[in-house]
Parts: structure tokens; sequence; C-alpha cells
């Protein structure tokens, strides 16, 4: 009885354990099949990867070959071109092309960078423009290095990305020009890489961005996966660019993963039959908990965001709004949750605005950078907002609204509105100055037409006295009277023009006239300082789209400081000179003013366009800094030059674009 009596609770135990038993060997081939399938997949990855770095290793060493190798026949017909043989540079430069498809063109350019001589020339130079910058920065580096190098990738004229390869051409230590090559990345990896990589592996070259730009890809992105890729510095070229071979998935290693998945899925399918019950009601609690949980984490969160947010559905019909956003416009959520265009918070100034942004955002066609609105806060103040509009997507992929985001910008756009300000003030400032310094050759311009004026009318007015006059004469007296007033209206007109204070007006100008009208208002300034003012003779200019006050202000400047950088004349026996030209090169209008004057030092060229710095005692130092300022205001350049051995000085230059193209 005894006996009996222990066994009883073993049976009892192995009853309630027997209903969990197979669960338990279910679980165990489980944990099996996920063991094996880890192994499988760790043994396979890991030799996937030593293959695809030894691949790519190959394939590097072979590009980097080649591109090397293209370096030094660069370099070699750099020195035909410094040696000037031209006609076996041309020789060598066709049997490269030939050589290597990948190449399209051969240039050799001179140090500005200009085209002197195509193989094959060019037929569309409009095309050649692509890639220009690029090239520049090219023919700096080369100019730096003294060896060639590659250019950043650019979009090619014939739509593929490609690189310029610009090899240095030196007279001596004299840097005289470039040779340069267009190279094409797509043709690079369509004719270099072998059939067997290209088969197995997607290659493409990555920017600084890590963005691809050349890809050899047969399949979409989505097909393949980047776990397995392996990325490399891409040098030569360089310049930040990367090579990232990426291997397309195997068939047979699909079929073998389809059928392990099945086997886990059956498995893990006939154990959740077993425990589904339970495991709801256990899930459902922690969901409803969890549920709980986020609901008060994204409460908080909205509560803390200093950006408004406002979400509407597909008529408009505002949804939501977070606590930013009521503090924004001052109306409580209720105030706001079902309300439909027209806002209340809409500027009433602004509304036909804000209606038409708010139908383009319904209709899919809102701008994607954001756009700027006035609201009105239910105190009646106004303020603007940046405003974001994205679609708003449920569980299940469908769009049911769009979300927006609102920024006050009110502070920023008071800022740039004070800089602004402050910014036409010193310009006006500085034309103050320039027409103060030139006080005493205005007064004489003025005087002139004036004491003319004086004279004819003492004239007339003495016939008149006398009794002895007839009214041919008078009426030649009065024209001559008339037409020295008008001259004196100009000069005051010009000073008034120069000296207001306006907004900028953008017109088309003439900078042959425009220079000729500058040179007239300060040549009498040039007199007495001893300096004769010449304007290059000019062919005819496509006119430019500036405002006339400030460009006039920035020649009446240059003019100024080439005037004061001119050697005073010993006596009566000569005179300093200062030459203006206008020509048109490329796009745009350059205009360059240039002294005979002792140039400009290593060390003031450093600091010459900072604010508050001059060589003058008497210099405010903000003239080179302002006029740089216009310049760039009118999408130009503005630099300097020393002048050629020929005479010394420095040269002034800055560009605007032509009217066509501003």
């Amino acid at each position: 009885m005894s006996s009996h009596r222990t066994l009883w609770p073993d049976r009892r135990f192995g009853r309630q354990f027997l209903p969990f038993l197979p669960a338990l060997l279910v679980l165990l081939t489980a944990g099996l099949v996920a063991v094996l399938m880890s192994l499988v997949h760790s043994a396979e990855t890991q030799s996937e990867q030593e293959r695809t770095i030894k691949d790519v290793l190959w394939v590097e060493q072979d590009l980097r070959f080649l591109l090397t190798t293209t370096q030094e026949r660069m370099t070699g017909l750099a020195q035909l071109a410094a040696a000037g043989d031209l006609d076996r540079l041309q020789r060598q430069a066709g049997a490269l092309l030939n050589a290597q498809s990948e190449l399209s063109r051969i240039r050799v350019l001179d140090d500005h960078g200009a085209a002197t001589l195509s193989i094959p020339p060019i037929s569309n130079p409009a095309a050649m423009a692509r890639g220009e910058i690029q090239r520049q920065k090219a023919m700096a580096s080369v100019r730096a290095l003294g060896r060639a190098t590659f250019s950043q990738p650019f979009m090619t004229p014939s739509g593929d990305m490609g690189l310029e390869v610009v090899a240095p051409v030196f007279d001596g230590q004299t840097f005289t020009g470039a040779v340069s090559a267009t190279l094409s990345l797509d043709a690079l990896l369509t004719r270099h890489i072998p059939w067997w990589f290209a088969e197995n592996y997607r290659l493409e070259i990555l920017d600084t961005d890590g963005v691809p730009i050349v890809s050899t890809s047969r399949v979409g992105a989505d097909v393949i996966s980047l776990a397995a890729a392996h990325t490399m510095v891409f040098d030569p070229p360089g310049g930040g660019l990367y090579l990232r071979a990426t291997p397309y998935p195997a068939q047979g290693k699909r079929s073998r993963w389809l059928i392990l998945t099945a086997i886990g899925v059956l498995t893990v399918s006939t154990v959740g039959s077993l425990v589904a019950l339970a495991r709801h009601i256990r899930r459902r609690l922690k969901a409803e908990q969890a549920l709980r949980e986020e609901i008060a984490f994204r409460r908080a969160m909205e509560n803390s965001l200093t950006v408004g947010m406002r979400a509407r559905d597909m008529d408009g019909r505002i949804t939501y709004v977070n606590q930013a956003f009521c503090s924004m416009v001052g109306y409580t959520p209720e105030d706001l949750i079902g309300m439909t265009p027209p806002m209340a918070y809409w500027d009433p100034a602004g509304v036909e605005r804000a209606q038409a942004l708010h139908d383009a955002v319904l209709a899919g066609n809102g701008p994607s950078e954001g756009f700027e609105l006035s609201f009105l806060r239910r105190d009646g103040s106004r303020f603007d907002v940046l405003v974001h509009e994205t679609p708003l997507v449920d569980a299940s992929g469908r769009q049911t609204g769009w979300m927006g985001s609102f920024l006050d910008i009110s502070d920023r756009k008071q800022m740039e509105d004070l800089a602004r300000r402050q910014d036409q003030r010193l310009q006006h400032t500085s034309r103050l100055i320039t027409m103060g310094e030139m006080a005493s050759s205005l007064a004489h311009e003025i005087n002139q037409p004036l004491a003319a004026v004086a004279s004819y009318a003492t004239g007339c007015l003495n016939r008149l006295k006398s009794g002895r006059y007839t009214v041919p004469e008078l009426t030649d007296a009065l024209d001559k009277l008339d037409r020295q007033a008008k001259r004196a209206g100009k000069i005051v007109r010009h000073m008034h023009d120069f000296a207001r204070k306006s907004s900028p007006n953008f017109s088309p100008l003439d900078m042959a006239v425009l220079v000729r009208d500058a040179v007239g208002f300060i040549s009498r300034d040039a007199v007495q300082r001893g300096v004769r003012l010449s304007i290059d003779p000019t062919p005819a200019l496509p006119p430019v789209i500036a405002d006339r006050v400030q460009i006039e202000q920035v020649l009446l400047n240059l003019i100024r400081n080439a005037i004061d950088a001119s050697p005073q004349p010993p006596g009566r026996s000569g005179h300093a000179r200062v030459v203006i030209s206008t020509r048109q090169e490329n796009t745009g209008i350059v205009v360059r003013v240039r002294d005979y004057g002792d140039g400009i030092s290593t060390e003031t060229a450093a600091q010459l366009f900072t604010p508050f710095f001059s060589t003058k005692p008497d210099g405010m130092g903000m003239g080179l800094s302002i006029c740089r300022s216009i310049i760039e205001a009118h999408h130009g350049h503005l630099w300097y030059e020393q002048a050629e051995p020929d005479g010394g000085g420095t040269v002034f230059c800055f560009t605007l674009p032509c009217q066509s193209l501003a």
C-alpha cells in the first residue's frame, strides 16, 4: 500500500506533463532547424563576402591600372603640347581615342581653360559648357600640384556621367595650360568589366554622398540586398568616389532557403497552434498596455514640440492639431478640429493665395520644398510661417489626408529685412562718401554751365536795356542759355540719382554707355590728380540686366582706387594712366579697370576684400567689400589680377551676365 502511495504522485505528474510533450518535441525540432539555418547562413555569408572582396579587388586593380595608364598618356600629350609639337600630339591623341573607347574627346587648353585644339573638333560648343565648373577646378588643382589629376564627375553632352583627365602644361616653371580628356564612366564600366563579374555582381560608382552615379545593374535595386555589398575607395580618380559591388542572389541558394523557411514556418505553425489560446490572451493584455504607453508617449512628445502640427482629411477638413499649433494661432483644439477653408487664422490680405496653395496640396501638386504663408492670430496679430505638407498614410498604405508642419519664421524674416536695410544704408553711405570726395570736381562741372548761363543772361539784359537788338540775336542767345541750363540740370539730376537712397531698379543697360558716363563723372577729379582716363575701344555689346546706380557705384569705386594707386608724375612732364575696357567673354560682359601703379603685395591681397581693411590712411575699408556684394547680387564675380610685366599695376575685373542669360 505504501508503495502504491509512493508511485501515485509520479504518475499524476506524468499525466500532467504528457500533453506538453509534443510541443516540447516540436520546440526542440524548431531549435535544431534554427541552429542549422543559422550555421548554413553564417557559412554562406562568410564565403560570399570573401569571394566578393577578392573579385572587387581584382576589378579595382584592373581599373586602377587603366586609369593610371591614362594619366601617364595624358602627361605625355602635355609634354608634346609644352614642346609645341601639335602634329605629333594630334596623332597620338587620335591613337589614344581609338585605343580607349571610353575617352570621347581630347582638348588642349590655355591657362584660362579655353580650348585651343579639340580632337575631334567641337560641333556643339554650347553642350561643352557642361562640366565647366569641374574642369576649372581640375585646372586649378593641376596648376597647384603640377601633375595630372581627375575632375569631379559631371554629366557629359551624350548624357553619360563622366570626368576630365587633366594634365598640366608647363613652359619651364610657368603654367601655360593643360591637356584634358573626357572619360565616360558608363563606358568605363561597360567595356572594362569582365562578363563573369557583370553576371554575378552589380558594380556601382558612388559619389561623396554615397549616391550611385554609374551602375552596371541588370536588375532593380529592390531585388538585391546591400547587406552583402563591399565598398572601397576608387582611387584614381579619387575625389571621394567609391566602388561598391553587390552580389546577385543565387537561384540555388534561394531555393534552399525557401525549403528551410517552409520547414521553419511549419514548425512554428505547429507550436503556435498548441499555445495559441494562452498566448492570445497574454498578447492582448500586453498589446493593450503597450498601446496605452504608446499613446501617452506620443501625446507627451506632441505636447513638447515647438513646431505646429496639423492633420487634414482628403477634403481639407482639420482632423488633428497639436498644442504648439493651438498656441501659435490662439485657438483651442475644439475650435480648430472640423474647420474647413477658408480657415479663421488665414490672413485676409492673402486668402486667395492661401486657398490656391490649399487646393494645390489637396491635388498633390504642393511645393515639395515648402512654402510661406501669413497667418492671423485670434488677437489680430500677424505672423509668418513656413509650411511643409506631406501625405498622411494609414497602416494599410492608403492615404487618408495630409499632415502639415508649421514653423514660425517671423523673427528670421525680421532679421533678414534688417540685414537688407543695413546693406542698402551702407551702399548709400558709400555713395555719399564718393560724392563728398568728388565735391570740388562736381562744383567745377556745375560752375561751367552756370557761368555760361549768367553770361548769356547778362548779354540779353544789356541788349534789352540799350534797345539795340534783333529777335534772331536774342533767340540765339536764349537757345544757348537754355542748353547750358539743361546741362547744369543734367549734372544735378545725375548727382541726385547717384546719392539718393532707393531700392534696386534692374533694367537693360548698355555697359559701354555706363562706362562713358562714369568716366565723365570722375574725369575732372582725375585731371586734378594728373591721371589720364582712357576707354579701350569696345565692339557692340549685348545689354545687361542691372541697377544703374549700383553698377555706377562699383565703376566709380574701382576707377577712384585706380587713380589713387597711380604713380604721381613729376611736374607736368607726363600723365599716369587708368584704362577701362569692356568685352564679351563666354556668357557675360567683363569690365576691367587697370592702373599702372606698384601692384598689390601678397599681404594686402590676403585681406583685399575684408571689410574695414584699407591701405589708405583715411580709408574706411568698405569699398571693395560693397562692390563685391553688389556684383554677387547681380549674379556676377569680382576679382583682381596682377597686370602684365609690360607696365605693372593691377587689373580689377568684374562680370555681369548678358540680358539673355541674366
